[in-house]
Protein backbone atom coordinates (compact mmCIF):
# COMPACT_ATOMS: atom_id res chain seq x y z
CA UNK A 1 0.00 0.00 0.00
CA UNK A 2 1.39 3.42 -0.68
CA UNK A 3 2.09 5.69 2.24
CA UNK A 4 0.83 9.53 0.86
CA UNK A 5 3.33 12.43 2.39
CA UNK A 6 -0.20 14.37 3.18
CA UNK A 7 -2.60 11.40 3.97
CA UNK A 8 -5.60 12.23 7.04
CA UNK A 9 -5.55 8.42 7.44
CA UNK A 10 -2.50 6.53 7.90
CA UNK A 11 -1.77 3.00 6.66
CA UNK A 12 -1.75 1.49 9.96
CA UNK A 13 -4.72 3.04 10.74
CA UNK A 14 -6.53 1.18 7.60
CA UNK A 15 -4.51 -1.82 8.05
CA UNK A 16 -5.84 -2.31 12.01
CA UNK A 17 -9.87 -1.04 10.62
CA UNK A 18 -9.20 -3.55 7.85
CA UNK A 19 -7.95 -6.61 9.92
CA UNK A 20 -10.41 -6.42 12.38
CA UNK A 21 -13.42 -5.90 9.90
CA UNK A 22 -11.69 -9.18 8.14
CA UNK A 23 -11.79 -11.36 11.23
CA UNK A 24 -15.06 -10.58 12.06
CA UNK A 25 -15.78 -11.47 8.51
CA UNK A 26 -14.29 -14.69 8.35
CA UNK A 27 -16.66 -18.02 8.64
CA UNK A 28 -19.73 -15.38 8.97
CA UNK A 29 -22.68 -16.60 6.50
CA UNK A 30 -21.50 -13.43 4.57
CA UNK A 31 -18.41 -14.64 3.66
CA UNK A 32 -19.98 -18.32 2.62
CA UNK A 33 -22.54 -16.80 0.33
CA UNK A 34 -20.07 -14.56 -1.53
CA UNK A 35 -17.59 -17.67 -1.82
CA UNK A 36 -21.04 -19.86 -3.44
CA UNK A 37 -21.38 -16.90 -5.38
CA UNK A 38 -18.38 -16.58 -6.94
CA UNK A 39 -18.23 -20.13 -7.01
CA UNK A 40 -21.46 -19.81 -9.60
CA UNK A 41 -19.78 -17.16 -11.56
CA UNK A 42 -16.65 -19.15 -11.97
CA UNK A 43 -18.71 -22.10 -13.12
CA UNK A 44 -19.76 -20.08 -16.28
CA UNK A 45 -16.52 -20.23 -17.85
CA UNK A 46 -16.03 -23.19 -17.21
CA UNK A 47 -16.93 -25.10 -20.08
CA UNK A 48 -17.35 -28.84 -18.75
CA UNK A 49 -19.72 -26.99 -15.78
CA UNK A 50 -23.46 -27.51 -15.32
CA UNK A 51 -24.30 -24.14 -14.88
CA UNK A 52 -23.30 -23.28 -17.46
CA UNK A 53 -25.19 -25.62 -19.24
CA UNK A 54 -28.53 -24.87 -17.72
CA UNK A 55 -28.13 -20.87 -18.70
CA UNK A 56 -26.90 -21.28 -22.42
CA UNK A 57 -29.92 -23.45 -22.76
CA UNK A 58 -32.56 -20.95 -21.25
CA UNK A 59 -30.59 -18.25 -23.12
CA UNK A 60 -31.41 -20.10 -26.11
CA UNK A 61 -35.65 -19.64 -25.35
CA UNK A 62 -35.20 -16.08 -26.03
Amino acid sequence: MVEFANGFISKHFLRSVWARDYEAFKGSPEEQALTQRLKRWAALFDPDSEVRYHQTRHHSNF
